[in-house]
């Protein structure tokens, strides 16, 4: 006869049995994938500065595997936040920090180098609207700002 024990396992959050399959093999806990991942965004989105530490991880990260110089640190990136009062430097709106998959993000905090051929420093960042950062793409921001302004002008002229 086959022990259930053996192949399944109770989470300790979300108390379900469940597959062995469905828990992380590294960890002791009892804890679910499901759970785990929950529990991770939630530490992530309960405050800027978890979101902020949790972006710029995750950016470095990236941007150095692609060759990319990285010199900014996390709190950093977190004073200009504060300076720049939690709102997006070309905008103007409050910027969000809610990492998740189920919601899109679009004015979630997004780190932007304004020279985008430059390096990614304290003096080469802002801190936009990660739509915002998505329109601007790899453009500087005077030829981004330029094509927003010719956008604007031509849609009021109707």
């Amino acid at each position: 006869m086959l022990q259930l024990h053996k192949i399944n396992r109770r989470c300790s959050d979300c108390k379900k049995v469940k597959l062995l399959i469905f828990f992380d093999k590294t960890q002791k806990r009892r804890q679910c994938l499901k759970c785990k991942k929950s529990q991770a965004e939630h530490r992530i989105n309960r405050t800027p500065k978890n979101y902020i530490r949790n972006l710029v991880v995750q950016l470095r990260y990236s941007r150095k595997k692609q060759g990319h110089k990285w010199d900014i640190s996390k709190e950093e990136v977190y004073k200009l936040y504060l300076k720049q009062g939690g709102k997006c430097a070309l905008s103007g709106v409050e910027m969000t920090h809610i990492r998740t998959h189920d919601v899109e993000g679009d004015t979630n905090i997004s780190i932007d180098r304004i020279d985008p051929e430059g390096l990614y420093n304290i003096e080469n960042i802002q801190l936009v609207c990660k739509r915002v950062n998505f329109m601007k793409h790899n453009n500087n921001q005077k030829n981004f700002l330029n094509w927003v302004g010719l956008i604007y002008n031509n849609t009021n002229n109707e």
